[in-house]
């Protein structure tokens, strides 16, 4: 029988030891193989047998049944840990500016032999953004 306790306990070891918020079961498995509390027997088959009892406090499966484990120290808050892929799906679209409705203020000096262009704040609501929206090369080509 397992030794939870000592287990927990190593748990916590390890994070703190590697300065972790978590860590997937199969690391954590071959930890406590290696410090005799748990065998890694059949890629971590014992320790995956106590994560789906619900004896590890903070282990979750993000990603749900049939993917992979990860387990946070025993002192940290119950906050759900969210899958790689469902960051992913919340991440917010880039802004696309227009300049069809903007205001354009001055164009940046610039001529064909010039290495860098600086440019400062423009008057009017376009401002230093306007590289990212049209690159330097455009905005050069309208010079000549």
């Amino acid at each position: 029988m397992a030794d939870i306790n000592r287990i927990i306990s190593l748990i916590d070891e390890y994070l703190e030891t590697t300065r972790q918020n978590c860590a997937e079961a199969n690391e954590i498995s071959m930890y406590l193989d290696k410090n005799g509390a748990l065998r890694h027997a059949g890629n971590g088959l014992p320790f995956r047998k106590l994560l789906r009892a619900g004896k590890i406090p903070n282990a979750e499966q993000p990603g749900g049944k049939g993917t992979s484990w990860y387990i946070r120290h025993s002192g940290s808050s119950s906050k759900p840990m969210v899958s790689l892929a469902a960051q992913k799906a919340q991440t917010v679209a880039p802004e696309v500016y227009s300049l069809a409705n903007q205001t354009v203020g001055l164009t940046p000096v610039s001529d064909s032999e010039s290495e860098i262009l600086i440019l400062g704040t423009l008057p009017g609501k376009v401002s230093s953004r306007l590289n990212s929206i049209m690159p330097i090369e455009a905005i050069s080509s309208g010079l000549s």
